[in-house]
C-alpha cells in the first residue's frame, strides 16, 4: 500500500490531512470511522481495543501510541498530526452522547487516574482564579444526594481530601424553582404589587390557569445566595461551583509534574465572584405549574431562581418589541 504521508514529503507536497489518513485506515480495513475533530479521528472496533491500538500503530509507518493521555483510558496514536483514538463501537452516538456534565467531568478524571496508577494534582483552571484539589484518587458523581440541602455534583477523595463542587453549563441561567422555598414571600409580594397598581393578575377563561401581565423580579440577600448556591456541603476551601460545559479539549495531563488541568470558563466560592449576574428571584407565568399561588385556589404563577442576565435578556426583548412599559418589575 502507497505511504501517503511519504509520497508527499518527496514530491514537496503538504503533509497529509485527515481526509488522507480516513483512506489510509480504510485501506487497512478500518472502515467505522468517525471526526471528533479536524485533528482527531475515533476508529471504532467491536474486538480489543488494545490489540487493534498495538495492531495499528505497527501498521502505520511513524505512529506513535502515546499512553498518558485523557482522550482514552488505553492512550491514543499520533500519525502524520492526527489524533486516533480506538473506541469501542457499541458505545458510540446516542448513548456516547448521554452524558451528562458531571459524568463528562468524573470519567476524565478517573480515566487519568486509571492510566498514571497513582493519586494526582488537579488545577480547575478559570478566568478569574484557579482552584487546587492535591492527592487525588477517585472522582465521583454525587448529585443524587440532595439531603441536607447538599448541592455538590461532584466529590474529589484521596489521602485524607476530600473536595465538593457544583457544576454549572455555560449558558445555565437557571439554579432551581422556588415555588416552595419563596412561596409565602412570592404571594406577599405579587398581593402588594397588584394593590399599588404595578402588575394585573387575571384567570384565563380558555385555559383556567392565572396570569401576571408583567414578571417580576426579587433581589436576594447575600445570605440566601450563598445558602442557595453554595448549600451545606460546598465551602471555599474544599470546593466552589465550576461554570463550563465541558469538552474533550478541556482536560490536559502533565506527566512531569503529575498535574491534571482542567479549563473553566468562572470558579465561585464566594458570593462576590457572581459581579452583576447574581441569582434573583423570577416569578412569572406557568401554566403548568401549580405554583406559589395554587394555596389560594390560583394556578400557573411559578418562582425560579435565575441568574440575574436572565431578567436582563427579557428586558432587551421587551426593548426590541417597543412594549409601551417594561415587561419586568423589580422590587
Amino acid at each position: 500500500m502507497e505511504l501517503i504521508g511519504a509520497r508527499r514529503l518527496l514530491e514537496g507536497q503538504p503533509m497529509v490531512n485527515i481526509v488522507d489518513v480516513e483512506k489510509q485506515l480504510k485501506g487497512l480495513g478500518y472502515k467505522n470511522l468517525r471526526r471528533e475533530s479536524g485533528k482527531t479521528l475515533k476508529v471504532l472496533v467491536d474486538g480489543n481495543r488494545q490489540e487493534v491500538m498495538q495492531r495499528l500503530t505497527h501498521q502505520l509507518p511513524g505512529a506513535k501510541h502515546i499512553r498518558t493521555t485523557v482522550k482514552s483510558s488505553i492512550g491514543h496514536i499520533e500519525y502524520e498530526g492526527i489524533n486516533l483514538l480506538i473506541k469501542p463501537s457499541a458505545v458510540q452516538g446516542r448513548a456516547a452522547y448521554g452524558l451528562g456534565n458531571e459524568d463528562l467531568l468524573a470519567k476524565k478524571i478517573n480515566q487519568v487516574l486509571t492510566t498514571v496508577g497513582k493519586p494526582i494534582n488537579i488545577i480547575f483552571a478559570g478566568s478569574n482564579r484557579s482552584f487546587t484539589a492535591s492527592n487525588i484518587t477517585e472522582a465521583q458523581t454525587v448529585g443524587n444526594d440532595t439531603t441536607g440541602f447538599k448541592k455538590a455534583d461532584i466529590r474529589l477523595t484521596g489521602q485524607g481530601n476530600v473536595y465538593n463542587f457544583s457544576l454549572k453549563k455555560d449558558n445555565a441561567e437557571y439554579w432551581e424553582s422556588a415555588d416552595t422555598a419563596f412561596r409565602s414571600e412570592a404571594s406577599i409580594i405579587i398581593t402588594k404589587l397588584i394593590r399599588q397598581g404595578k402588575v394585573r393578575l387575571r384567570k384565563d377563561p380558555t385555559s383556567k390557569v392565572y396570569r401576571l401581565d408583567r414578571s417580576i423580579a426579587a433581589s436576594l440577600h447575600p445570605e440566601e445566595i450563598h445558602h442557595l448556591v453554595f448549600g451545606t456541603d460546598i465551602k471555599p476551601n474544599t470546593g466552589g461551583v465550576l461554570i463550563r460545559t465541558f469538552s474533550d479539549d478541556d482536560f490536559y495531563y502533565d506527566a512531569e509534574k503529575n498535574e491534571l488541568t482542567i479549563q473553566v470558563t468562572k470558579i465561585l466560592i464566594d458570593v462576590a465572584d457572581f459581579g452583576d449576574n447574581a441569582p434573583v428571584v423570577l416569578i412569572r407565568n406557568d401554566a403548568t405549574r401549580a405554583g406559589v399561588l395554587a394555596d389560594k385556589g390560583m394556578r400557573g404563577i411559578r418562582a425560579m431562581i435565575v441568574s440575574a442576565s436572565r431578567v436582563r435578556m427579557g428586558e432587551k426583548k421587551a426593548q426590541g418589541q417597543k412594549l409601551l412599559r417594561s415587561s419586568i418589575v423589580y422590587v
